[in-house]
């Protein structure tokens, strides 16, 4: 039904002339809802979604850093957290579907939305999935600056994008090398994961599907589709 309303309050207006924060906001959650709940295994919609979303994202100029516009505070620390959250979007989806992203690294000069107390208007935190089936979050269990959006943009900029830029080129001019794919390796084992999104082998057995897939999600995934490439 949402998705329905959502579709439909897009088309009471033109997003190609009218858009605003909240245009990019609705297409990028529109994307994920197709990706998650359709489950024909087609990804075109969520895809083209999402590529919308990625030319709209240009066309506001999301792809540089609303400090170099002297753009206030506030509203450049918003765009700098859409633009990561449709980033790590299109980076994931590229990787799964073995598709170019949207836009690589020399395109685009947003910085990182590192939030703190002060930008939140409270203390990050690092929330806890409870259980599928009460749809809900519990109390903050990782106090501080280990917010789980600022690791995911961080473990997108120096992970996964190294591998889509690095290893799953393919064309008649560019050959990835074993000891280009052993280095990006090294690189995506090194990254730092929150200690609650580790899996250790003697609580794997007995780990809820939630921990599985996020541990499964981090780091088995790309290592997966870096050594498929």
């Amino acid at each position: 039904m949402y998705c329905e309303l959502a579709r439909a309050a897009l088309g009471l207006d033109n997003v190609f002339q009218t858009t605003t924060l909240a245009t990019v906001q609705a297409l990028g959650l529109l994307s994920l809802w197709y990706q998650l709940a359709d489950d024909s295994g087609d990804p075109s919609k969520s895809w083209g979604c999402l590529g919308l979303t990625f030319k709209l994202m240009q066309k506001l100029g999301m792809h540089r850093d609303g400090k170099k516009w002297n753009l206030p505070e506030e509203e450049a620390i918003e765009r700098r957290r859409i633009f990561w959250e449709i980033e790590s979007m299109d980076c994931w989806q590229a990787m799964g579907y073995g598709r170019p992203p949207s836009l690589v690294r020399p395109h685009f000069d947003t910085t990182q939305p590192f939030d703190t107390e002060e930008t939140l208007g409270h203390a990050p935190q690092f929330f806890r999935y409870v259980a599928r089936s009460t749809n809900s979050f519990d109390t903050p269990i990782c106090p501080g600056l280990t917010l789980v959006y600022s690791w995911k943009h961080h473990y997108i900029s120096e992970g996964i994008m190294n591998v889509l830029d690095q290893a799953l080129i393919n064309n008649s001019a560019t050959t990835t090398t074993h000891a280009t794919i052993l280095k990006l390796d090294q690189k995506i084992r090194s990254c730092a994961i929150p200690l609650k999104l580790k899996l250790n082998p003697e609580t794997r057995a007995t780990a809820d599907e939630m921990a599985v897939l996020q541990y499964y999600v981090a780091v088995v995934s790309p290592l997966y589709d870096l050594h498929l490439s």
